[in-house]
């Protein structure tokens, strides 16, 4: 089989996974159906059926549990806000350690980044944190389900190859790996700290931008990231937001878009490596940008631009961090996480 036609078989693979999940998000109303789209395109970095189960389950769990660490926290910490700020830098800090450290590695990363959204809803609404929760968990896990029926239904790819496996860490790459781990919370508690400033709920989306971004740990490849990030959730941003006016508040069309935009990013998804990282970035914005809140599709785009411009805010941030905390560090080889 070609590579051509592998990255096509995972395109259309995305794009069916994308419309599907998007779909059960709009017909049951979920609270926040672009999460389950954003699922899918976070599940379209795996070419092969078992790499995406491991991948999903992992997404499950770590949803599930962040979700509880988030309300425990929230409600331990709510009343002293230095409190909750040392909370925030020690799940950034905890959830890319274990990243590279732990047999788990996703479930960590999204143990952390669930904890933080939740964590979110308390300086706003300490009520909203259950209901965040359960439907946080709800989306992740319809995004997850969505992709396996997909995958084991169209063009199921397998992987007979053994997993590799990460060599042990030196005592420098330890050491970068506290630092990763140092930016990821700091750059997760200015954010935090700049959207509780502004009172900008709607840019709670930059908290996860922030974590996501502060783990290169090198300058050189932080700068790569932040353009790819930078150009992919833009294009993907604007492209959601022409979608959502093409709908015309329509079921049938938004879904219609949603999966014709969702091909294109699966396409540079699946592409060199120069490429798919700013895909999978620019189909994450798409999604958020397309997806009405509620289900409730409306012609209003206020909520899509609240929610795209918070992904801005984390990159600016974490690039920041990035920048004036350790700049320097050099490597002979990058850290990868555990498999």
């Amino acid at each position: 089989m070609t590579e051509l036609s592998l990255r096509a078989k995972r395109t259309i693979r995305g794009a069916l996974s994308a419309g599907l999940a998007g779909a059960i998000a709009l017909i049951f109303h979920f609270n926040d159906p672009y999460w389950s789209v954003v699922t899918v395109f976070a599940l379209m970095t795996e070419s092969s059926l078992e790499a995406n189960f491991k991948k999903g389950i992992w997404r499950m769990w770590g949803t599930l549990l962040g979700a509880v660490a988030g309300v425990v926290l929230a409600n331990l910490c709510a009343s002293n806000h230095l409190f909750f700020l040392v909370a925030v830098f020690v799940l950034g800090y905890v959830s890319v350690y274990y990243f590279y450290t732990s047999k788990y590695p996703y479930a960590w990363l999204l143990g952390g980044l669930t904890a933080y959204m939740i964590m979110m809803e308390a300086p706003f609404s300490i009520s909203g944190l259950y209901s965040a929760a359960i439907w946080r968990t709800i989306e992740v896990c319809t995004g997850v389900i969505a992709v396996w029926l997909i995958e084991v239904t169209v063009y199921p790819t397998h992987n007979t190859a053994p997993p590799k496996l990460r060599p042990p860490m030196d005592e420098a790459a330890r050491l970068r790996l506290y630092q990763r781990g140092i930016k990821a919370g700091l750059s997760a508690v200015i954010t935090f700290l700049l959207l509780l400033k502004l009172n900008w709920y709607g840019g709670a989306v930059g908290a996860v931008s922030a974590v996501l971004i502060a783990m290169p740990n090198e300058l050189t490849t932080a700068k790569r990231a932040a353009r790819l990030r930078f150009w992919g959730c833009f294009l993907g941003a604007l492209a959601g937001l022409i979608a959502l006016n093409l709908s015309f508040q329509s079921f049938v069309l938004l879904v219609f878009w949603l999966i014709a935009g969702a091909a294109v990013f699966a396409w540079y998804t699946a592409g060199p490596v120069n490429v798919s990282y700013g895909g999978l970035q620019g189909g994450v914005a798409y999604g958020i940008a397309l997806m009405p809140l509620s289900g409730i599709i409306a012609s209003d785009i206020s909520q899509p631009l609240e929610r795209t411009a918070g992904i801005f805010l984390g990159i600016i941030v974490a690039y920041i961090v990035n920048l004036l905390l350790w700049p320097n560090v050099h490597t002979s080889a990058p850290l990868k996480p555990s498999t």
